[in-house]
This record gives C-alpha cells, sequence and structure tokens, in this order.
C-alpha cells in the first residue's frame, strides 16, 4: 500500500420498515408510517401530518389488539438485529471487516442515527440493503430517498461511496432458500 492510500472502512446499511417495541408504540409508529410521503400522496405536509394523526388515532388502539396477540409489540427490530449479527459474523469468518448498521423506516433506530453511527465510525463506503426482496415506493424507495434525505442534510456526507441494492427477489440463492423452506413446510 502506498502511503497516501488510505484504508477503505466499509459498512453496511440493513434497511427495513420497523415495528412498535411495546404496545405504548403503535400510535407513534403508525404515524410515523403514515406520514411517508409515499403513503400519503398528498402535496401538503400539514395535511399529510393530519392524515397521518388522523389515521394512527382512530386505528392504533386495533392494531395495538393485534400486536398483542404476538407478545406485545413486533419482532422486527430483533429479528433484523440478529440478521445483522450473523452478517457481520459471516463477513469476518471470510476476513471482511464491516460494521452493519440497521436503520427502520418508521421505528427505531432511526436511519438519523444510523447516519452519525456512519459518520462517527468514519465509514467510507456504504452498502445500502433492504431487507424487503422486491423493490416499492413504500419500502426500498422511501428508505433510500430518506437515508439519501439525511445524509444531504449532513452536508451530504460525499467523501462516503455508496452502493444501493435495489432488489434481489430473482436471486437464485434467494430463490434456494425459499424453495427449501417450501419443501420443509
Amino acid at each position: 500500500m502506498l502511503n497516501n492510500e488510505k484504508k477503505e472502512k466499509l459498512g453496511v446499511v440493513l434497511f427495513n420498515l420497523g415495528g412498535p417495541d411495546k404496545l405504548e408504540d403503535v400510535r407513534p409508529f403508525l404515524y410515523n408510517f403514515f406520514l411517508q410521503p409515499e403513503i400519503i400522496r398528498v402535496r401538503s405536509n400539514l395535511l399529510r401530518k393530519f392524515i397521518a394523526w388522523f389515521i394512527s388515532t382512530t386505528r392504533h388502539k386495533k392494531s395495538a389488539g393485534y400486536y398483542s396477540l404476538i407478545g406485545g409489540g413486533s419482532p422486527q427490530r430483533r429479528i433484523t438485529e440478529e440478521q445483522a449479527t450473523a452478517l457481520k459474523a459471516e463477513l469476518r469468518r471470510r476476513g471482511i471487516e464491516i460494521n452493519i448498521y440497521v436503520a427502520m423506516r418508521c421505528w427505531q433506530p432511526y436511519t438519523e442515527a444510523v447516519v452519525e453511527a456512519i459518520e462517527n465510525d468514519r465509514v467510507t463506503r456504504v452498502i445500502g440493503l433492504p431487507l424487503y426482496p422486491h423493490y416499492s415506493l413504500s419500502t426500498t424507495h422511501s428508505s433510500f430517498k430518506h437515508f439519501i434525505k439525511v445524509l444531504s442534510e449532513r452536508g451530504g456526507m460525499r467523501h462516503i461511496k455508496r452502493h444501493y441494492i435495489t432488489t434481489w427477489y430473482d436471486h437464485p440463492k434467494y430463490i434456494d432458500a425459499v424453495v427449501e423452506t417450501i419443501k420443509d413446510a
């Protein structure tokens, strides 16, 4: 390595929607979900905020009932963090040192905190990996758009090279894994 070459510091951001951790989180989670411009497609931010407030206020009790049936909250954060840990361990086993981050679109850990961690860790190259296998406006598009917005709000962070994986629904290994799951069932 030449003296003027800098060693790259790698990071992967796993994007997911998120979900309320406990029943008290259902209403604010629903508000965040319906606040997305990709979900409520009106031009007025004020009107979108009102609609998101109205829906979250009228639906949170019913939704909380469903979350209570699965233990009082969404398991999505826990599962996503377990995936992040497994990915880091597998890459380390292969000799690749990398930071793995979890960014939820509508709940914690929020994208803003993840971008701050990326900056603090001095990551120089990041891969955005949505955990939604297909591309849609309300999932992959919304997560990437918000990530880019947060980066821009922090001055663009142009020193970080970025790569985005937009879909993987048709990757042969994913299809094989789904087939195996169906066979096992």
